[in-house]
C-alpha cells in the first residue's frame, strides 16, 4: 500500500529521526492538506509480538497506543494532535504517505 507508493518513485516511507524533523514534516504536510487529510503513514512497524519499534526519536501519543496487535502500523495523526498513533496496516484513515530518498 504506502510502501509500494514510495518504492516505485525510488524512495521510501518517511521515517522521523528527530523533534526537529517531526516538526518540520508535520508543518510542511499541514500547510499542504489543510482541508481534509487527517495525517500520514509512518515508515515504522511494531514488532511481531507488539511492542513498539525501537527508534532513536520518537513522538508516540500516550495515550493512543492502544491498538495490540490489531494496529501494527503508525501514522501522526491529527487527532492525537499530531502525535504518533498505532493504527491497522491494511486501512486507509482517509491519511496521506510522505515518500523519502535515503542515500
Amino acid at each position: 500500500m504506502s510502501r509500494d507508493v514510495c518504492s516505485d518513485c525510488g524512495s521510501q516511507v518517511v521515517t522521523l529521526e528527530s523533534e526537529e524533523e517531526d516538526k518540520f514534516v508535520t508543518a510542511k504536510f499541514i500547510s499542504l492538506y489543510e482541508n481534509g487529510s487527517v495525517g500520514y503513514w509512518l515508515g515504522i512497524k511494531k514488532t511481531e509480538n507488539g511492542s513498539l519499534p525501537n527508534v532513536s526519536y520518537n513522538n508516540f501519543s500516550p495515550v493512543e497506543m492502544n491498538g495490540g496487535l490489531n494496529e501494527m502500523c503508525f501514522g501522526v495523526y491529527e487527532a492525537a494532535n499530531w502525535t504518533w498513533v498505532d493504527l491497522r496496516c491494511d486501512m486507509n484513515y482517509n491519511i496521506h504517505v510522505v515518500c523519502e530518498t535515503v542515500p
